[in-house]
């Protein structure tokens, strides 16, 4: 009788490590989805907004241009320049670029 007690106790407690365990793995795994669903939703609104400023690019040197005579390169190239040598990075991604990464989240 005594053995089966010992063996029932180990039991209980495997059990209960068992389930703690389990659990505690699944709330991480569960914490872990979340967040990679949350940086995926961020990736893509992140690539719309470069793609929608690469097309606000394209109408405000379109329209510059009228107004100066200057090509659309020449002024993008000088106010990427002046972007650039304010601290931030040189704007080059394009709107393909962008398209290219929304479609690896499809």
């Amino acid at each position: 009788m005594n053995e089966q007690i010992v063996i029932g106790l180990f039991t209980l407690a495997g059990t209960i490590a068992g389930g703690f365990l389990g659990g505690f793995f699944s709330v991480r795994a569960a914490k872990i989805g979340y967040k990679k669903e949350k940086m995926e939703k961020d990736i893509k609104d992140l690539a719309n907004q470069v793609k929608s400023y690469w097309n606000l690019e394209k109408e405000y040197l379109s329209q510059i241009e009228s107004l100066s005579g200057n090509s659309q390169k020449t002024i993008m190239e000088s106010t990427r320049k002046i972007v650039a040598s304010n601290g931030n990075d040189y704007p080059k991604m394009t709107a393909n670029e962008a398209d290219s990464i929304l479609r690896k989240y499809e």
